[in-house]
């Protein structure tokens, strides 16, 4: 007879203990039945529930089961009594919170016999002291029980119970007794009557199972239990597999080797005959739960096997590259895997928050087994799949633009799909190489390095979420009325990149933010007024399961001119749309390399791919005349925008000078922001774009060289500039230091974000870098004297040809004006927003209530609590919204999506795009690289060092206050924010690398940036 105890609530979530997926579909009920089935013959069994009793029985309906009514007032004991025991024969006692293998039942002879492991204070690396303490201790005397208690000491016990006993007839009376004369109390647990047992003479023997359970306290124990080092887990695999291949081996441990390295030798001669071998790691520090130490270890490919010589030094060089002497490290031998086709590595859940998908990074181009884990791969690939998704689906998305059209996936799906079952785990990280007949060939499996339960979404969850996201791409794929193409395409990178400003994942009140500043009106009114099209209402940002991407096609139709006729604009919207299709990698240059956005002097040169498709002279004269208005629009309008920009610095000190209530004055700030910074910013934004557009036209016609270029874009005055000089100001005693942090002081490195600290709140941090400087800063010429008269002459002639104003000085001072007034707006308008910030954290700060907190309630909320009437229990409400908002971002951040979206299928599959950066400058360096993230924006060391971020914020200017050597981002583009402010400093650097290709830079120690091969590669 079996009775598995699990009334109560589990250790950790809501899900019953007994249905905890300790891997895929595998439950820990599961695993309980398994063990008992395999080692006893027809076994009864009995469950004894209580809390959500009912959906284990309807999972369960083939075992027995009691109920312990009193679940939540009383202990196991109680409900080891609430199930019908028999006197007659041995009873085998588990929890359904502990799993474990058949071995352990076996190992349990004894009439009375409990299991317990001796070496539970290390049973996995970072077991807290709280579960040390937690944990239900034993002493030990002579191999008998002699105490059990949660309460014995670490110091005192001598290994911990497993939640595993059998009980005799004789015991199963004896309990009875003791629970009849109460001499056991109601919440009295398992341990407490085994001590009852031994007290009254009752001997029972304590056998140690090790590794063979585990409890479901964390993930790592159970993965502890499943997996072993390299070569033991790929034995153990080797012949159960087969929908993949495990090459034969031949495995020693170091020990061995020291002891007869000759009869090594020839074992592996005999085995493998000839055959070209590779000789691998093995070591106990090797794949584990702490960290992999993927490719630390040596493996020596391509070796000999009948060449003792060659062999020796393999073993000994995979030897001595282990960190420790542990004799029973082990070194794997195995057979070279012929003709290659791809290989790589497959994480079974996403690496980070490990959120339900294959992440599979592969190399299908050179042919080795080790491109993806030693890092040094030039042209690998990412391929995510969701983990739902059958077989037929991944066939059906085949025909999708970014479908993985170069990885065997259906071979390599059904090859750890049936990993995953074997290994009853479904957070693998796996090593494979498929050959060009497509078979696939398993090269290790090792637990995640991550423990993907903790803040992990439920899956089911997910799936909900994407497939609802699918279903709105499908039906968003309607014309709506104010806008032409019969389709559209999202991406996060194309014009108000919110990939660059806000993030791919971010929180409530970043997304509302940017929604309410520019992306819902502004973005279209500025278009409008501009004297494009007008497509409002439409908002150009729609977010697929919580991540922002921008409508392309409303993008293109504000970017036609509104004098260009319906016909026409609509043929060229098809046409930039079919042209982003055919090159999805100019996703973050559309305005470069596929639409056309004003006039500039090598016109001619830009639209040979419209004839090329087909429009005629006449049609693209009309659209020449649109897109001159357009550009004369960027003359005629710069002084007002300019206004605007100072009408909102003389109204924040209005707004600000006045006791108002701390959402109230975030509400006017943000409204005065949206009206006189947002919208005035995205005007001089446009006009800045007009500038330098015209600008390198100049140098592409070889009116201007590119020195001549660069050295006038050195010579503005830009924030940047200002704020390097101010701080040399402040270090010569010319300004004070208040004055300057009260200047730059709103600036932070999330510029939507309530957590990202503004440089204010640790001027040590962002500012006195800055101002710590014994040089003063290079001086510049006046930008109406950089060029020659010569050159001025020829620029009037171009200028003249165009149909734009001649007067070069004028031209120039155009430029200046605009490039600099983005910048300048740019900077106030950011001060609306920051002080916004700011107000909401001290509305929040008077109701108990983290920056964290308020980051997952919308603007909407904060807005409807200062002009509406609040609710009565404002901090309830805000609770409530909180967990929401929380739980929404939780599901984002887990989800998986291309940065463009083409098709329903690319939620479902799909290959992360590789993405050609932009570079800035000609310079070429190697040097030491550091992240800096949202845990971590502020690391030590930054001088000399090439510098990670992801987005290319303005909130990261206080970098330029450091010596760093070089840039690299994850976004951004040609025209972002980084990549003006590192063209002004002449820093080298690296924008909008790509997801991939960032993932493998910042895993990286040194990395080379060569921006004049328009190249960043990992060195070490």
């Amino acid at each position: 007879m079996v009775i598995i105890l699990g009334a109560g609530r589990p250790f950790a979530g809501t899900e019953p203990s007994a249905l905890t997926h300790t891997s895929g579909d595998r439950r820990a009920l599961d695993w309980l039945l398994e063990a008992f089935r395999q080692s006893l013959e027809d076994p009864e069994i009995h469950f004894v529930g209580g809390y959500r009793m009912d959906e284990i029985v309807d999972e369960y309906p083939n075992i027995h089961f009691s109920q312990n009514e009193e679940w939540e007032e009383t202990g196991s004991v109680a409900s080891l009594f609430a199930a019908p025991l028999s006197t007659d024969r041995s009873v085998f006692v588990c929890y359904a919170d502990t799993v474990f293998e058949s071995t352990a039942v076996d190992a349990l002879q004894g009439m009375n016999s409990v299991a317990v492991d001796l070496d539970w204070q290390t049973r996995y690396h970072t077991r807290t002291e709280e579960s040390l303490e937690r944990a239900e201790k034993v002493c030990i005397k002579d191999g008998r029980l002699i105490a059990a208690d949660t309460d014995i000491s670490k110091s005192e016990a001598d290994a911990e119970f497993t939640g595993l006993v059998r009980l005799s007839p004789m015991a199963i009376k004896r309990s009875r007794s003791l629970w009849s004369a109460r001499t056991i109390s109601r919440d009295a647990d398992i341990p407490d009557l085994l001590q009852s047992l031994a007290a009254t003479g009752i001997t029972i023997e304590v056998v140690d199972i090790g590794g063979q359970w585990a409890e479901l306290e964390t993930a790592e124990d159970i993965s502890r239990f499943v997996l072993d080092t390299k070569a033991n887990t790929l034995r153990r695999l080797q012949s159960r597999v087969t929908e993949s291949n495990i090459l034969d081996q031949h495995t020693f441990t170091v020990n061995e080797w020291l002891d007869d390295p000759d009869s090594i030798c020839e074992l592996i001669h005999t085995r493998f005959k000839g055959e070209p071998i590779i000789v691998r790691s093995s070591a106990l520090a090797e794949d584990g739960f702490e960290e992999s130490n993927a490719g630390a270890f040596e493996s020596v490919l391509n070796v000999s096997s009948d060449n003792s010589a060659e062999l020796t030094d393999a073993i000994v060089k995979v030897i001595d590259s282990y960190p420790d002497d542990n004799p029973e490290n082990q070194v794997l031998v195995q057979p070279m895997v012929d003709d290659v086709d791809q290989s790589g590595v497959v994480m079974t859940r996403s690496l980070g928050n490990g959120g339900p998908y294959y992440v599979i990074n592969y190399d299908a181009t050179t042919s080795s087994t080790e491109s993806v884990t030693d890092g040094t791969g030039e042209h690998l690939k990412t391929a995510i799949i969701r983990k739902d998704v059958d077989i037929k689906d991944i066939e059906s998305a085949s025909e999708g633009q970014q479908f993985p059209s170069k990885l065997s996936i259906g071979p390599l799906f059904k090859a750890i799909r049936e990993l995953e079952e074997l290994i009853a785990h479904d957070s693998l990280d796996i090593e494979f190489a498929v050959d060009s007949l497509g078979n696939v060939y398993v090269l290790q499996a090792r637990p995640m390095t991550i423990d993907p339960t903790e803040n992990r979404v439920d899956d089911e969850t997910l799936f909900q979420t994407v497939d609802q996201a699918g279903e709105e791409f499908v039906n968003s794929q309607t014309t709506p009325p104010v806008v032409m193409g019969d389709r559209t395409i999202y991406g996060v990178m194309p014009d108000w990149n919110p990939a660059e400003i806000i993030g791919r994942k971010p929180k409530q009140l970043a997304t509302s933010l940017y929604r309410y500043l520019i992306m819902n009106e502004t973005w279209a009114q500025q278009r409008a007024e501009y004297g494009y099209r007008d497509v409002r209402p439409h908002s150009l940002m729609k977010c697929f399961a919580g991540q922002p991407y921008v409508d392309v096609r409303a993008d293109f139709n504000s970017f036609i001119p509104a004098s260009v006729p319906d016909d026409l604009a609509e043929r060229l919207i098809e046409y930039y749309l079919d042209r982003l299709e055919a090159h999805p990698e100019y996703h973050d240059k559309v305005e470069f390399d596929i639409v056309l956005t004003c006039l500039t002097f090598d016109y001619e040169d830009q639209i040979e791919p419209l004839r090329d498709a087909g429009f005629t002279e006449d049609e693209l004269e009309l659209f020449r005349d649109g897109l001159q208005e357009i550009t004369l629009e960027a003359y005629n309008r710069l002084d007002d925008d300019l206004t605007q920009i100072e009408r909102l610095e003389e109204r924040y000190e209005e707004i600000t000078s006045v006791d108002l209530p701390s959402l109230k004055e975030a509400y006017l700030l943000l409204e005065d922001c949206r009206r006189f910074g947002t919208l005035p910013f995205a005007h001089l934004a446009r006009t800045a774009f007009v500038a330098t557009s015209l600008l390198h036209s100049l140098e592409r016609k070889g009116v201007l060289t590119t020195d001549q270029r660069s050295n006038f874009q050195n010579a503005l005055n830009t924030i940047a500039r200002q704020f390097e000089r101010d701080g040399y100001r402040v270090s010569s005693g010319d300004l004070e230091w208040d004055e300057f942090v009260d200047t730059y002081g709103h600036l932070r490195p999330g510029t939507y974000e309530i957590t990202s600290p503004a440089y204010a709140e640790n001027p040590k941090e962002y500012l006195r870098p800055v101002v710590e400087t014994d040089s003063e800063p290079e001086s510049h010429p006046n930008p109406i004297d950089v060029w020659d008269k010569d050159t001025k002459l020829r620029i009037e002639d171009e200028l003249e040809r165009i149909g734009l104003p001649v007067a070069a000085d004028e031209f120039v001072d155009f430029l200046v004006r605009a490039i600099e007034g983005r910048e300048r707006s740019k900077f106030v308008f950011s001060r609306n927003l920051s002080a916004a910030l700011e107000r909401i954290a001290e509305f929040g700060a008077d109701h108990g209530l983290s920056r964290e907190d308020l980051s997952h309630v919308s603007l909407e909320s904060y807005f409807e609590l200062a002009l509406n009437h609040p609710p009565s229990d404002v901090e309830g409400w805000l609770s409530e919204q909180i967990r929401a908002g929380r739980n929404q971002h939780t599901v984002t951040t887990s989800v998986e999506l291309p940065p463009l979206l083409f098709d329903e299928s690319d939620f479902i599959v799909f290959e992360s795009p590789s993405r050609e950066a932009n570079f800035v400058t000609n310079e070429t360096l190697i040097a030491d690289v550091v992240e800096l993230n949202d845990s971590d924006v502020y690391p030590e060391e930054l001088n000399g060092r090439i510098v990670l971020i992801e987005q290319a914020d303005p909130g990261y200017d206080w970098l330029f206050g450091h010596d760093i050597a070089g840039l690299v981002t994850m976004y951004g583009g040609a025209n972002s924010h980084m990549a003006v402010r590192a063209a002004e400093f002449s820093l080298p650097a690296a924008i909008g690398v790509g997801e991939n290709r960032y993932e493998q830079l910042r895993r990286a120690e040194v990395v080379e940036l060569n921006c004049a091969a328009l190249n960043v590669k990992v060195v070490q």
